[in-house]
């Protein structure tokens, strides 16, 4: 991406459009799509001091990764200097930028996150799902059915007791977010394997 630079004054749809074509990157097998140049702007009062954040806090060649490059010098004298340039991982992004600003975490919440809950809502397929409140919410019934587990037992109620926050009414039934519906999906793999192991089957 070039002669995008991004500000505290940016608007919304300038940094919408930004964050999808990072994601568009990310997407396409870029580690490090974000370019630190064009993002401190948003969170930092100088570059300065984004590097030292960035530098403490994250690791690089983890979070962020560093590519020397010789550009020609603008001095009297000519020549070339070597320029480090700082690119971000996704993650980085988000925890160095996005969510230093409440707005622009907004709008980087309605790119990324949306995109990955869209994606667990494609893994619950033929499950009523219920996109509301920037969560997916998986139909409760129909989820236990599909990971084999009872819908009859006291223990229906009773995770609804103990995960009050994870459950939300829609339509005059239980529906569950897609993190709880996977933490069920686990569960039911592991008593599975446990059951397969008292049978004596591998």
């Amino acid at each position: 991406m070039k002669n995008i630079t991004l500000r505290k004054g940016s608007e919304a749809n300038e940094i919408k459009a930004y964050f999808q074509k990072v994601l568009e990157l990310k997407q396409s097998g870029q580690e490090f799509p974000a370019n630190l140049d064009e993002v401190w702007a948003l969170a930092y009062s100088t570059k300065g001091s984004a590097l030292r954040t960035l530098q403490s806090d994250f690791v690089q060649d983890v979070d962020f990764t560093v590519i020397n490059r010789n550009v020609k010098s603008d001095t009297v004298f000519g020549g070339f200097r070597n320029t480090a340039h700082y690119y971000l991982s996704v993650p980085c992004l988000e925890y160095f930028i996005a969510k230093k600003v409440k707005p622009v975490f907004e709008v980087y919440r309605s790119v990324f996150h949306k995109a990955v809950e869209l994606h667990q809502q494609l893994a619950w397929q033929g499950v009523p799902t219920i996109y509301s409140g920037g969560r997916v919410w998986v139909n409760y019934r129909a989820a236990l059915r599909q990971v084999g587990f009872s819908t009859q037992s006291g223990s229906v109620a009773a995770r609804k007791r103990n995960h009050a926050a994870e459950f939300e009414k829609f339509f005059n039934q239980n529906f569950v977010t897609v993190v709880f519906a996977e933490t069920m999906r686990k569960q039911a793999g592991t008593q599975l394997r446990i059951t397969n192991l008292e049978l004596g089957i591998k």
